[in-house]
């Protein structure tokens, strides 16, 4: 059976966002994109009616990067939409799913099955956060109706998500995706800098303000965002801003016009921040399997199925409510959040680094092959645009295997790279954790490419047919 083909039919009763006729000004692109903003950030103010007292947050240490905010519309945040395409990306990469992603007939199946997976995820998850517990048990914390009524609220929230993401990508600039996660990342670094709230220990939240009314003593406070921490941001920042600047550049002929050179470079981050995206999301389903198993079976008599979940997570409640995994999988899948912590438990510090480049790894593969970004289809284009690789023929097959001795040790380079950067910013505090932090930078300098290359375009309508052929 055609799933996917099913899938692409179906999206066609999806109510989504119509494509532009005619190109789309820059200055109404910002427009748009900021729009979009607007509306994400209202929607993480919107509550959710009817919930009682929530006592566990199952995406709480990850809920930043998935642009989610607890209690709200939005509480799924990007979750289920980054799921659907990996799981879609996976079935394809392993050929379980033949399709030709270079085929632009298959490509388009492929994207218009991707949109009706995501609004699947989006039921599915919703149904795990409403009838797993989230919000209390059906039947002695809430009612059957409140359930349903919580169920369609989230829903709504999420596909409104899905509905601004399509709007971004064809109206804006960018990722809608990406947009919401620098837009989380950006109010959580904001907050933990600057923040004059207390907790409910009486310490300050925001770095600055606990810096400034200690006298100048509180550079470094243990799980509690710093001065320090901020320092490390801003050198994270720096860092990957460097590193997307350092590129391989491959000589590049043209066979028509004798003497006219140019170069096709390959940056040290060739596959920028896809891996942590794929990863961060890996491990927050990990985290939701497992909270919604251990809230559910943790006390269980069955000894096998009680160490069955043990396995995947073990879980305390903290004063807040919230979760926090002391065990299992999902105790690995944590980062440790400031040096105390990693002195503390180095066992699981290193695992954790190992356990995230590993995956960065996987994806970052996985993606070169998927999106066209391969050696095969990269050579296919240099020699189908007429150029060739001075001193070597002008073959696809020569081409592909000059390419391939770049751009495969690229890849893993460059997820081991973003792996340990990640990893280093949240084995020292820094604001907005470590995966946040990255995606974040790496996000800012996609839009500044984005818009550099809409303003090169609107400049030279004539570069914008060429880009488009």
């Amino acid at each position: 059976m055609d799933f996917l083909g099913i899938f692409s039919k179906a999206s066609k009763f999806i109510p989504g966002v119509k494509r532009p006729k005619k190109h789309v000004a820059l200055n109404e692109k910002f427009m748009w994109t900021g729009i979009v903003v607007i509306i994400y950030y209202l929607l993480t103010q919107i509550p959710l009616y009817g919930i009682p007292k929530v006592t566990s947050d199952y995406l709480a240490q990850l809920r930043f990067i998935f642009a989610g905010q607890a209690g709200t519309l939005v509480e799924l945040g990007i979750s289920p939409i980054v799921t659907a395409g990996i799981i879609l990306e996976l079935l394809v990469g392993s050929k379980i799913i033949e399709l030709d992603l270079t085929s632009p007939e298959d490509r388009a199946k492929f994207t218009a099955a991707q949109r009706t997976f995501a609004v699947l995820m989006i039921i599915f998850e919703a149904s795990v956060y409403v009838f797993g517990g989230r919000y209390g048990r059906i039947g002695t914390n809430i009612t059957l109706s409140l359930a349903l009524i919580l169920f369609a609220q989230l829903f709504i929230g999420s596909y409104i998500i899905l509905l601004l993401d399509e709007l971004t990508s064809t109206w804006g600039i960018g990722s809608g995706i990406s947009l919401f996660i620098a837009a989380g990342v950006a109010q959580t670094i904001f907050w933990e800098a600057f923040s004059p709230l207390k907790d409910q220990n009486g310490n300050y939240i925001g770095a600055i303000p606990a810096l400034i009314l200690s006298g100048g003593t509180e550079w470094y406070r243990p799980g509690l965002p710093s001065a320090i921490g901020l320092i490390a941001s801003v050198a994270v920042f720096i860092i990957v801003i460097i590193a997307q600047t350092v590129k391989i550049e491959i000589p590049i002929s043209y066979r028509s016009f004798k003497g006219m050179r140019g170069k096709y470079p390959i940056s040290l981050l060739y596959i920028s921040n896809i891996p942590i995206i794929f990863a961060s999301t890996l491990f927050a389903d990990v985290f939701l399997v497992s909270q919604m198993l251990w809230t559910r079976f943790s006390n269980t008599s069955n000894e096998i199925l009680r160490t069955l979940v043990s396995l995947l997570g073990v879980y305390q409640t903290t004063e807040t409510g919230n979760l926090v995994a002391v065990g299992g999988l999902a105790y690995y899948m944590t980062a440790p959040y400031g040096i105390y912590a990693v002195f503390q438990d180095p066992v699981r510090s290193v695992t954790y680094t190992i356990l995230l480049i590993c995956i960065s790894i996987l994806f970052g593969y996985i993606w070169v092959e998927l999106s066209g970004m391969d050696p095969k289809s990269i050579a296919k284009q240099i020699v189908s645009g007429g150029m060739t690789i001075p001193g070597f023929r002008s073959s696809i097959k020569v081409v592909e295997n000059v390419l391939r001795r770049y751009i495969y040790p690229v890849t893993v380079v460059g997820a081991v790279l973003v792996g340990i950067i990640a990893a280093f910013a949240d084995f020292v505090g820094s604001l907005g954790r470590g995966m946040g932090i990255l995606l974040a930078t790496m996000i800012i300098w996609q839009f500044y490419e984005a818009i550099a290359r809409e303003r090169i375009q609107e400049a030279h309508p004539l570069v914008r047919k060429m880009m488009r052929m």
